[in-house]
């Protein structure tokens, strides 16, 4: 998604920002728009709406803007400096593991019974992992680990990558507050909830052998219905 940074401050604004008016939108304030620093957000770090800003392209030509910064020791350009830094944080904000799929190579010396077992599913669920179809779930982790003696952390970052689809569903605000919900219920923090919800969904989903290219909406709909209790 497409974005530029806003601030309310018009004293702090230099000549590559608009300075609109209270009248552009409904916050009822002057807003600086940063137009030299927009760039594309994931929707995962939206956290609130505070109001809607609609301009066109003429009236951001026309606006003010702000005085020339002429040294780096201006205020201005140090306060730009640390807008800047906090959108690259947003930029490379990511929930989802970039999973190594080694799953195999450290299940490869356990029996597959005694996997099983310690999983609680059958067979052909430890025979989908070793094959890459399958992703453990932190609840399966933490399962698994004392068996064949390794961090839980290690086996979840053995995963497979999440499907990149998935992963872009399940940041959509809509989700949000779902994952929210399931982190407040079992008492872990919104990461860790995010990774609950993308690797039980996918999980299902590999098991699927043939149809169609899973449609994740429903099945994230049917998750949240079930571990949430909704009707």
């Amino acid at each position: 998604m497409r974005a530029v940074p806003i601030s309310l401050d018009a004293s702090a604004a230099d000549d590559s920002a608009a300075i609109l008016s209270p009248e552009s939108s409904d916050l009822a304030c002057s807003l600086v728009v940063w137009l030299d620093d927009a760039t594309s957000l994931p929707l995962r770090v939206l956290d609130r709406y505070l109001g809607s800003l609609t301009v066109d392209a003429g009236e951001l030509d026309a606006a003010e803007r702000g005085q020339p910064v002429l040294t780096h020791a201006d205020e201005r350009a140090v306060q730009r400096a640390r807008l800047q830094d906090i959108l690259d944080v947003f930029v490379a904000a990511r929930w989802a593991p970039e999973g190594a799929g080694n799953l195999k190579e450290l299940l490869g010396a356990a029996d597959v019974k005694e996997l099983a077992q310690a999983l609680q599913e059958p067979p052909r669920t430890v025979i989908a992992l070793r094959r890459g179809r399958a992703s453990l779930s932190p609840e399966q982790a933490e399962r698994l680990a004392p068996v064949i003696h390794l961090p839980v952390e290690t086996l979840l970052a053995a995963n497979p990558s999440l499907p990149e689809d998935l992963v872009a569903d399940l940041d959509h605000p809509a989700y949000r507050a779902k994952v929210v919900a399931l982190a407040e219920r079992r008492n872990v923090d919104e990461t860790e909830a995010w990774l609950t919800a993308g690797f039980a969904v996918a999980a299902v989903a590999h098991r699927q052998t043939e149809g169609e290219k899973p449609a994740w909406t429903d099945r994230l709909d049917r998750y949240f219905a079930l571990v949430l209790d909704e009707p």
